[in-house]
């Protein structure tokens, strides 16, 4: 997260609307606020912390190389041997913190803590004024967490919500299996189209 969908979002909602942006890693949470300074966005609120379940410290998974986007709550693929602890935050708890009434749209990805943020999020998902997500999912990152591979979709549909694969993949088998990652839109039921 350095920054290019929080620009872009910043550009879209205008000085009528604001963006929440959420970066665990002191690195790329340091190249984003950099970013936002240069593209001299105001309607952008950093914050350099975790999307968990439960709100609270947490263990943080750094991974090799300044640039490497794979640092998460569980070691990865490349991680490095170095831990940090970081402030973990549910989307409700820091909704109802920042008194946020209504979220219209969240974008996430955040290296297989899907599931365990949209848990973090079950008040804003099950409210009349859900908002539509899109995320990318990735079979093998997830299963770091103990993960199934229709985890996140199933938790998302007991709220109503309809599921669909984003980019070149939608529509076709996904070939690689787990190994390939998926960027997904979820469209919450007052969104959806008879």
């Amino acid at each position: 997260n350095i920054g290019e969908f929080c620009v872009r979002g910043s550009r879209f909602v205008g000085a009528s609307g604001h963006v929440h942006a959420f970066e665990a890693s002191r690195t790329t949470f340091a190249d984003l606020t950099r970013n936002l300074t240069l593209n001299g966005l105001t309607n952008v609120t950093a914050n350099q912390m975790a999307l968990t379940s439960t709100s609270g410290p947490v263990e943080f998974f750094l991974s090799r190389g300044i640039a490497s986007g794979s640092s998460s709550l569980r070691p990865a693929h490349d991680f490095s041997g170095s831990t940090v602890r970081v402030s973990g935050i549910t989307l409700d708890d820091y909704c109802g913190g920042a008194g946020i009434s209504r979220v219209d749209f969240i974008k996430m990805d955040i290296e297989g803590a899907e599931l365990d943020a949209f848990k973090g999020a079950t008040g804003l998902l099950s409210s009349p004024d859900a908002p539509v997500l899109v995320f990318e999912y990735h079979g093998v990152v997830a299963s770091r967490f103990g993960v199934e591979k229709d985890a996140v979709p199933q938790l998302l549909a007991t709220f109503g919500y309809q599921i669909t694969r984003l980019g070149s993949s939608a529509g076709s088998p996904q070939r690689g299996g787990d190994n390939v990652p998926e960027n997904s839109l979820a469209v919450p039921p007052r969104r959806q189209t008879p």
